[in-house]
C-alpha cells in the first residue's frame, strides 16, 4: 500500500489521490507497529522508506514532514501515561503547546506546527492538548485545524483524520467507510484496503460496525450497505471481512 501510493508511477498532484493511502498506513498507529513497516518495506522493496518518502512527497513540504515525523516513531507520553510526580511540570508543557497550536494560526499558519505536535505526541499526550486547547482558548483544535487551513487541503484533512481518530476512532471509521460507497461509483480500492486495516483488530471491528449502525442508522448496516454497492467475488471478500469479528 505504502509503495503503490508513493512510487514513481503515482503522481501527486492537486488531487492527492493516494494520500489517503499513506495516512491508513502510518498515522495513528501503535507502538512498534512504525519500526515493522519500515523492516517490512526494506525487506520487500530493497530500499529504505523515509527518503524515498521524502523524494515522492518532495513538492508538498507539509505532508512529507507530517509523514516522515510520523516515521520517525516518536511518542511523547500524556498525563496519563507518567508518574504522580511528572504530572505537573508536563501539565506546564501540554499547556504551552495548546498556547503553541493557536499562536501558529495567526496570520501566516505554522503548519510545520501542526505536523510535529500531532505526530509525536501519544494518543493520550494529543488527547490532553486538545483539551487543554478547548479550555483555553474557548473552541476545538479541530474547528480551527479546518477553518485555518483551507489553504492546504490535503494537509488539513490529515490532521483532521488524526484528530478525529483520537476524538472517535470508530465513528471516522465509520465514516470513511461510508465516503467510499456515497454518490456514483464505489471506491472498490479505498473501500478494500479501509475495511482490510479495520479487520486486523477484530474489536475495533465491531465498534465500527456498531458506530456504523448509530451514524447512518437508514442503512440498516455496514454488511447491508456492502451487500447493496458491491456485487460478485469482491463483495464475497467484503462480507467476509465485515463478519471476521463473528458478528454481523
Amino acid at each position: 500500500m505504502i509503495h503503490r501510493a508513493i512510487s514513481d508511477k503515482v503522481k501527486f498532484g492537486t488531487s492527492f489521490k493516494y494520500t489517503w493511502m499513506l495516512s491508513l498506513a502510518l498515522l495513528g498507529r501503535k507502538d512498534g507497529d512504525i519500526e515493522a513497516i519500515k523492516d517490512s518495506y526494506k525487506r520487500m522493496f530493497g530500499d529504505t522508506l523515509l527518503p524515498f518518502l521524502k523524494e515522492a512527497l518532495k513538492k508538498e513540504t507539509l505532508l512529507a514532514n507530517l509523514f516522515m515525523n510520523a516515521l520517525e516513531n516518536h511518542s511523547f507520553p500524556g498525563l496519563s501515561e507518567v508518574p504522580e510526580a511528572n504530572k505537573k511540570a508536563l501539565e506546564d508543557e501540554i499547556n504551552k503547546e495548546a498556547d503553541d497550536l493557536f499562536t501558529a494560526t495567526v496570520g501566516n499558519v505554522e503548519g510545520n506546527k501542526f505536523a510535529w505536535v500531532f505526530t509525536t505526541s501519544s494518543q493520550e499526550r494529543l488527547k490532553d492538548i486538545m483539551a487543554a486547547f478547548n479550555t483555553r482558548h474557548k473552541q476545538s483544535l479541530a474547528s480551527v485545524v479546518e477553518k485555518k487551513l483551507k489553504k492546504t487541503e490535503a494537509f488539513r484533512d490529515e490532521l483532521l483524520y488524526i484528530l478525529r481518530g483520537v476524538e472517535d476512532r470508530p465513528k471516522r471509521d465509520a465514516e470513511l467507510l461510508e465516503n467510499t460507497m456515497k454518490g456514483i461509483g464505489t471506491r472498490d480500492t479505498q473501500l478494500t484496503f479501509r475495511l482490510i486495516t479495520a479487520s486486523w483488530d477484530k474489536e475495533h471491528l465491531t465498534k465500527v460496525k456498531d458506530a456504523y449502525k448509530r451514524r447512518f442508522p437508514t442503512r440498516g448496516s455496514l454488511l447491508l450497505r456492502i451487500e447493496g454497492d458491491t456485487s460478485g467475488e469482491h463483495q464475497k471478500f467484503l462480507k467476509a471481512l465485515v463478519i471476521s469479528d463473528a458478528k454481523k
